[in-house]
């Protein structure tokens, strides 16, 4: 009896890890075969600095080039700077629109080579503040790269004192490159201010409350000594 025991408990066994090994070896034909999904973001999502110049998405199946659409609504990548190869989706971001700590995000839709499909997967990540020293090798030298490249209006001396952040408003520089915007092959300095406003300021007189940042914002500028008639201001408002 202690025999047939025996042998029933080590078929048991047995059994139980040949299913085992069948439900995992099903699961990694499922999850590697039949579908497409991301598997790393360099930086990852939870180190994006506000300097990173550009993000690296990874799938486990290669990309059909034209299929990627891209949907940006905080503008913080380039697109016409673009790479696919193979399985990677390289970006370069518009770092001025990356502020520490606040949540941005962009969707993503694609097909892989084999007709499988991504459609609307969002990234999501608040920047935060790493300094060049203490950035990743890879993200220091595009960094390097990019300084030589820059044209004049990245040394106008209005970037000395922006960015510039209160709880009312900030104030951000807009790199244009886009000729139909800036006029030339350059390109030109736009400044973004962003008045954020509060369910008080709605109440209260939103266009009264837009009008004061706004002038907040153009104070500051003239408070060091720069005519804002000289640069193209870019409203942007922000609702709670």
């Amino acid at each position: 009896m202690g025999r047939l025991q025996h042998y029933l408990n080590k078929r048991t066994l047995l059994l139980t890890g040949a299913a085992l090994v069948l439900c995992v070896g099903t699961y990694v034909i499922y999850r590697h075969v039949l579908t497409f999904y991301v598997t790393a973001v360099n930086p990852s999502l939870s180190s994006v600095s506000y300097q990173s110049p550009f993000m690296k998405i990874y799938f486990n199946k290669p990309i059909k080039k034209e299929s990627v659409k891209v949907t940006d609504p905080y503008n913080i990548l380039r697109e016409d700077k673009l790479t696919i190869t193979n399985d990677e989706l390289f970006i370069y971001t518009n770092t001025n629109n990356l502020y520490v700590d606040k949540t941005v995000s962009f969707t993503i839709s694609l097909e892989s080579k084999d007709g499988y499909k991504i459609d609307d997967e969002t990234i999501s990540f608040s920047p935060q503040k790493i300094s060049f020293e203490k950035l990743p090798e890879d993200q220091r030298k595009v960094i390097k790269q990019l300084e030589q490249h820059k044209p004049s209006y990245y040394t106008d001396p209005v970037l000395k004192v922006i960015p510039h952040s209160t709880l009312d408003y900030d104030i951000q520089p807009n790199f244009v490159t886009n000729r139909s915007l800036a006029g030339d092959d350059e390109g030109a300095l736009l400044i973004n201010i962003t008045v954020h406003l509060s369910n008080i300021d709605l109440r209260e007189g939103r266009s009264d409350a837009i009008a004061r940042y706004f002038t907040g914002a153009k104070d500051y500028l003239v408070s060091k000594g720069f005519n804002t008639d000289n640069y193209s201001l870019n409203l942007i408002v922000v609702e709670p």
